[in-house]
């Protein structure tokens, strides 16, 4: 039987790790460059192949366990993804080789220098989030460094916090 107590345990971890690679992404990394989104294809290929590994596998678990009707209902799961997997490549995968990220750009400039095209869809008034139109700023220190200033007779005569570059 699979332990009930790996579920806590398992929910703790990935909590913790949530937590602290939120804050590298926001806060500590920053991109080089950015793909265009050229690796969303083999990324959601291998989430579904995946995917199609766990149902396999928790079809398996239930034969075991002599579960026969709760198989043979998630029997199609599998099938059923792949159905998915391939649906999704032809919607986006082959669109995206076809055609690429400067075609598109160009594209888009085409449209906006021509006068028939309205930006019916692009109204001024609309919302924006917030961090889409500030500026991008480098993260500060954690902590600011300090300055101990120590005499001869070991007397504290100054304490000074400084931040880097000032």
């Amino acid at each position: 039987c699979i332990s009930p107590i790996i579920l806590p345990v398992g929910a703790f971890y990935f909590l913790g790790a949530f937590v602290v690679y939120k804050k590298q992404v926001l806060f500590v990394y920053t991109p080089q460059y950015e793909s265009g989104g050229s690796m969303f294809p083999s990324v959601c290929d291998r989430t579904l192949v995946g995917l199609i590994c766990g149902q396999v596998t928790l079809i398996g678990y239930c034969l075991l366990r002599e579960g026969f009707y709760q198989s043979f209902l998630m029997f199609p799961l599998p099938f059923w993804t792949f159905s998915m997997m391939i649906r999704f490549r032809d919607m986006y995968a082959d669109t995206s080789k076809r055609l690429n990220l400067e075609r598109a750009i160009k594209i888009d400039n085409e449209r906006r220098i021509d006068q028939s095209f309205t930006h019916d869809h692009f109204h001024e008034d609309f919302y924006h989030q917030p961090v889409r139109t500030e500026k991008s700023a480098e993260p500060l220190s954690s902590r600011p460094l300090s300055r101990v200033v120590i005499s001869s007779d070991a007397k504290i005569i100054s304490y000074r916090s400084f931040e880097l570059g000032t």
